[in-house]
């Protein structure tokens, strides 16, 4: 990677999180590696990298985005980029490091490992789906959701919900959001967050709260003891069913999870910005699942569309 540019001080600049142009150059948010508080933009231009404090493209000047620091500190973010050699292989590596630690189906985990690919890409879906784990205490659900905190593009991991923060917390760098023990009573409250959950698979439709404007879009994950009461929610999600095992499954400690994410958060981070012009919404998919129902199929096309690379680079 190219060393930190000399700032360009004309002008405060545009604060941006993300943003690709039409020319393949992208722009990526990452933590300064020497100042994990500090964010810096990471562009991606003619497959070259380069960290940089402002950038200027055709007269433009964009900036890092501002996040409160309290917030800011428990956002997944990666520090750079590393070689992620073949997409098969990264995804193998991902189902290996999963396997050590739960116990779910390898269908299953297969299909877990697909949705935090397509976490990567959310800007090149036109809807993305939910990941629901539903399993009494001592099913592993809580790892689970650690290692896709790992994982997971922008992720970031709470444990007690309400409206306000799930649609401010949306706002925050479109995270991967990953909501841990989501059993809310029927009570007004969860009406609400189902009705904003709802809004959050397809972008385009923000919630308005005092006069601004929150996008609620983006990957999320759900763990709850009973699956999703709600149809039209349930329907965005895919449900993964976890019990206790009895096989003997590695610890995840912090110390772990922190090694895994310093493994593969600059490797899928790579991954995204060498195939992010692959992914685009494709109309003979479309064609192809006719068949299927409206929502099954945007599951199935945010699932596969990630995976297309892997066979369009590995045939």
């Amino acid at each position: 990677m190219k060393a930190l540019q000399k700032p360009n001080r004309k002008g405060p600049g545009k604060p941006t999180h993300s943003q690709a142009f039409p020319d393949g150059t992208i722009i990526e948010t990452v933590r300064d590696s020497a100042r994990p508080e500090t964010l810096r933009l990471l562009v991606f231009r003619r497959k070259t990298p380069i960290l940089t404090e402002r950038f200027t493209y055709r007269g433009e000047l964009y900036v890092p985005g501002t996040i409160n620091p309290g917030l800011a500190k428990h956002l997944r973010l990666p520090s750079g980029i590393a070689p992620c050699g073949r997409p098969s292989e990264l995804l193998a590596e991902m189902f290996a490091t999963l396997q050590r630690y739960v116990d779910v189906p390898d269908e299953d985990l297969r299909v877990i490992c697909a949705f935090i690919l397509s976490s990567w890409f959310p800007d090149c879906l036109q809807s993305v789906p939910y990941l629901w784990l539903v399993g009494p205490p001592g099913s592993g659900k809580t790892t689970l959701l650690k290692l896709l905190h790992a994982l997971c593009r922008r992720a970031f991991l709470i444990g007690d919900l309400t409206p306000a923060s799930l649609y401010q917390l949306t706002g925050l760098l479109s995270p991967t959001l990953i909501i841990d023990e989501n059993d809310g009573a029927n009570s007004q409250m969860s009406r609400q967050i189902e009705r904003i959950l709802r809004m959050g698979n397809s972008p385009g439709a923000p919630i308005i709260r005092n006069g601004r404007a929150f996008d609620t879009y983006g990957p999320k994950v759900l763990a709850s003891r009973q699956p999703p009461l709600d149809a039209a929610l349930g329907s965005r999600s895919i449900i993964i069913p976890m019990l206790p095992s009895k096989r003997g499954l590695t610890a995840l400690d912090q110390v772990s999870k922190e090694r895994i994410a310093e493994q593969f958060q600059p490797k899928l981070l790579m991954c995204r910005l060498q195939n992010h012009d692959l992914l685009h919404t494709s109309l003979e998919f479309y064609r192809e699942t006719e068949s299927l129902t409206p929502r099954i199929r945007d599951i199935a096309h945010a699932l596969a569309s990630p995976l297309r690379f892997v066979n369009t680079l590995e045939d």
